[in-house]
């Protein structure tokens, strides 16, 4: 182990400590209501090894939590799987298949990664200073339909998230037209920061409640606090949430919803159940979209 892991242990454990029975046994009913969903971001089910993480993770917070987690997907219709499927030699079949077997596990969403070509056939990604409206419309729409058409997705209670954080007042506005009702692209880190993310910042001062897009009917949306699952580090979690001062206006007033990140391809598994289980223990909450839809301001 690492000098800076393991000063990074025992930060884990000193907040963990400081959120414990000792400290606030007696607002273990404020703890309740914090509420956690993990919205992971799926992009390589063609590996067996990140498919069987994934699925062993997904079963494991439904055992302890009796709620599902959002799996926001990538379908074959990306360009950027499309790309990865030709150079690994993966079957776009397999890879619906295998969409299809994570949606008896958690609740499926689209995953939003939107790219470019650059010279010699080489993918670029899409950003804030350097993106086609036309193009993203295009793809959320074919992906979506793909989703539905299969029954894959919700047509009702349709979710997303934005690969790479990118998020703006163009995607939000297709996204909208599309019928979706769920948004998880906005972030409390500092490295995982959209457009989306510092105008609400800037407009609310805190990210941590429950909210609807630009006061829009349409978009619902919860702030995204910390990986899913750190190696080693079951107990990362709680030095997020005791650390973050983006929270503290909203906390123990009227609901905080907290998602957790991830990927399919760094999820740790193990660590990832073992933080859940802490959290529970702990007295904290976990939730569904749908528990998000009466709360949202």
């Amino acid at each position: 182990m690492s000098i800076r892991q393991g000063l990074s242990q025992f930060a884990d454990f000193t907040a963990f400590a400081g959120l414990g029975p000792g400290a606030l046994a007696a607002r273990r009913a404020d703890r309740s209501r914090i509420a956690f969903l993990p919205v992971l971001h799926v992009e390589q089910l063609g590996v067996e090894a990140h498919f069987d993480g994934l699925i062993r993770y997904c079963d494991g917070y439904r055992r302890i939590t009796g709620k599902r987690p959002v799996a926001t997907v990538l379908t074959p219709l990306s360009p950027m799987l499309t790309q990865r499927l030709s150079e690994t030699g993966a079957s776009a079949d397999l890879y619906a298949q295998r969409i299809a077997r994570l949606g008896e596990s958690a609740i499926i969403g689209l995953h939003g990664h939107f790219v470019r070509t650059g010279r010699g056939g080489a993918i670029r990604p899409m950003h804030e200073s350097f993106f086609d409206a036309s193009v993203i419309r295009a793809q959320i729409r074919a992906e979506t339909n793909w989703l539905v058409e299969r029954g894959l997705m919700d047509a009702d209670r349709k979710i997303y998230s934005a690969g790479w954080w990118f998020m703006n007042d163009a995607i939000q506005g297709i996204l909208e037209d599309e019928g979706y009702r769920h948004d998880y692209s906005i972030a409390a880190g500092r490295y995982c920061h959209s457009q989306a993310a510092w105008s609400e910042r800037a407009r609310r001062g805190s990210l941590g409640h429950v909210m609807r897009a630009d006061e829009s009917p349409g978009l619902i949306r919860a702030t995204a606090l910390c990986s899913a699952s750190v190696p080693g580090r079951p107990r990362a979690a709680f030095r997020r949430l005791a650390l973050d001062p983006a929270l503290r206006r909203h906390r123990w007033q009227d609901g905080t919803y907290l998602t957790f990140y991830g990927h399919d391809y760094d999820l740790a598994a193990d660590e990832g159940i073992e933080a859940v289980r802490l959290l529970h223990a702990r007295g904290y909450a976990f939730f569904e979209p749908a528990d998000l839809e009466a709360r949202a301001v």
